[in-house]
């Protein structure tokens, strides 16, 4: 891309409230703060009344609706929003529809943080979503009050999206509707495990969560059906964007599809007045009108994800063309040397986040792509006529359209198996540091845009320089030694670092929690696995195949590893200072992990609300 964009006023001025938004954050203004009244309601039953903000979902906790809040147990409420869940045993069918009101009965819970490092923080994933609060709902009825007329656009095409849905349903297997669900609307439901590690180490996990290009490939059908019918350019333009746009109403309107629709729209509109249509022009405008409806969304991990990918492809269009410039316009060399260009420029643009989000990528998994998502787009035709044909009553329509589907969906499974089993398809990451994201992303810039010889030179020295900065600060900074206990106190387990060495120690099997805490503390094989004494033989057997070739012992009574005069071990779970002794008993945990770090003689201690307290010289944990 030309640097020149980089000066257009719209551009700058978005710089400019990217980073005013970033210093009110800072600052707390975005920080939700749940109601005191509703607080002391928290874990108790109650009858909710509320308005629903969106279509349902489904995770592996059930159904679940965003709602706001208008009353509760008969007095009014504050408009603060809650994700209100539901078992699996409730049906699609019927469900809550965007600007409804309903009753919901169930509890009201606060939503919780994560327990140990590396773990689900449920408050932080629901603060993204502007959501300070969870039901746990065991019914609801309907209230007869009217559906507000800003929202009917979105209560007709959540009818419409029932309606395929349950063709899909209907017709197909699970496995396979989930699937096909996930292509159509972004909305996968229940995959079963191994489909779905079979999906993310392949890297095709974007076409089964909410991602722009559905929204691409409904407008360019719509635009390519209006063209085959005669239609000319101007009408052409508005039937495609009003397709276009129900869809991204039927699919929930968030930040990928509003990204994909806004680009859209400005491409088309800048071809009609004849002005310059480049992808970037495109993104700045998306941007401005996301952020401008909702400011929050800038700090959500998909307004993130999409526009760094699309960052990626408006590079990788550049990158493709170079390498396609010696075949013919319609070669499928040059077609797949552009698509791969495309999947590379995503991989890096987003591997910071699957470093610190994900903590796996997948490397050459990501070749799936170039097979998979040609294939998603005939499997989006095929759903759209299976889909049709179900609510039209056509029933031989219904049973080819369904054979044809389920035929596709399984190679498309199949496909996703092969490409993650291969060498190096997915790999564990660490998270990296502020300075080493920005050092990346300050790389990436350089290969972005179309930089003078002199300019790329400096801008990558720039990067070079603020990743050494990074660097010396941590080697300066790090403390003498590290150490976290888990939760639940009864499993023993944790990790004790010190310079250039890293032990691990347990009563019990290595778990979950110990995988994201080596995750978040950017820990590789561990040099020691300390097992208490008294562990059983099944723990000693998981900690061998967990971490093969790992010396492991048993401690005989207290141990401890030691840097100076700071020591930390268990059994008990204690750390010393010098003479002093500190024991780190269950009560302390309080649900979540202790994590302490000691520079020198300093000893600094996370509570359970995660607020850091300096202890040395003070008695209370003697």
């Amino acid at each position: 891309m030309p640097t020149c964009y980089l000066r257009r006023p719209l551009f700058l001025a978005l710089a400019a409230y990217l980073a005013a938004l970033c210093v009110l954050r800072a600052a707390g203004f975005f920080a939700l703060r749940p109601d005191a009244r509703l607080a002391a309601m928290a874990g108790r039953r109650a009858i909710l009344d509320a308005e629903v903000l969106a279509a349902p979902g489904e995770d592996y906790r059930g159904l679940k609706v965003d709602i706001r809040l208008i009353s509760l147990n008969g007095a009014p409420a504050p408009p603060q929003r809650a994700i209100a869940y539901f078992p699996w045993f409730f049906s699609r069918e019927g469900f809550l529809r965007p600007g409804e009101t309903a009753r919901f009965f169930g509890r009201l819970a606060a939503p919780q943080p994560a327990r140990n490092p590396g773990g689900f923080d449920e408050r932080a994933f629901l603060a993204e979503r502007g959501a300070c609060w969870v039901f746990w709902a065991e019914d609801f009825e309907r209230l007869p009050l009217p559906v507000p007329f800003r929202r009917l656009p979105l209560y007709w095409a959540q009818a419409l999206r029932e309606k395929m849905q349950e063709a899909y349903y209907a017709t197909l297997e699970a496995r396979k509707a989930h699937v096909l669900s996930g292509l159509m609307f972004g909305d996968k439901g229940r995959l079963e495990p191994d489909l779905y590690a079979a999906v993310q180490d392949a890297g095709v996990m974007h076409l089964l969560v909410p991602s722009g290009a559905k929204v691409a490939l409904v407008l360019l059908f719509a635009a390519w059906l209006l063209s085959a019918l005669g239609v000319s350019r101007a009408p052409r333009f508005c039937g495609a964007a009003l397709a276009a746009g129900f869809y991204t109403l039927m699919v929930g309107a968030s930040a990928p599809y509003v990204r994909a629709y806004g680009c859209a729209l400005a491409y088309y509109g800048a071809v009609l007045l004849d002005r310059d249509a480049g992808v970037f022009q495109g993104l700045v405008l998306s941007a401005w009108a996301i952020l401008l409806w909702d400011p929050r969304s800038l700090f959500s991990l998909g307004f993130e994800m999409t526009y760094l990918a699309m960052l990626g492809l408006s590079a990788a269009d550049a990158w493709g063309a170079r390498l396609g410039a010696g075949f013919s316009a319609r070669s499928p060399s040059r077609r797949l040397l552009r698509n791969a260009a495309a999947t590379a420029a995503v991989e890096l643009m987003l591997w910071p986040v699957f470093a610190g989000v994900f903590g796996r990528g997948s490397v050459l998994g990501s070749a799936a792509n170039l097979v998979l998502i040609p294939c998603a787009g005939g499997l989006m035709a095929g759903g759209l006529v299976l889909g049709a044909a179900f609510m039209a009553g056509w029933t031989p329509f219904i049973r080819a359209a369904a054979w044809a589907v389920s035929l596709g969906l399984g190679a498309f499974c199949k496909a996703c198996f092969l490409f993650s089993v291969l060498p190096f398809s997915a790999s564990a990451l660490f998270p990296m540091s502020a300075c080493s994201v920005i050092a990346y992303y300050t790389v990436a810039m350089a290969f972005l845009f179309a930089w003078p010889r002199h300019a790329r030179a400096a801008v990558l020295g720039a990067a070079a320089g603020i990743w050494a900065v990074g660097a010396l600060w941590s080697a300066a900074s790090g403390p003498g030694l590290r150490a976290v206990y888990l939760w639940p106190p009864s499993s023993g387990l944790g990790a004790v670092e010190t310079e250039g060495r890293t032990v691990v120690f347990g009563a019990a099997a290595p778990g979950r929690s110990l995988d994201g805490l080596l995750k978040t503390w950017r820990l590789g094989r561990p040099d020691e696995i300390v097992l208490a004494e008294d562990a059983p033989a099944s723990a000693e057997a998981a900690w061998r195949a967990r971490f093969s070739g790992v010396r492991l012992r048993r401690a005989r009574g207290p141990w401890r590893l030691c840097a100076r005069e700071v020591c930390a071990g268990f059994a008990p779970a204690s750390f010393q200072v010098g003479r002093r002794q500190f024991d780190i008993i269950a009560s302390l945990l309080k649900g979540r992990a202790v994590e302490i770090e000691i520079h020198g003689q300093a000893v600094g201690y996370e509570d359970s609300s995660g607020v850091s307290t300096h202890l040395l010289g003070r008695p209370f944990l003697q």
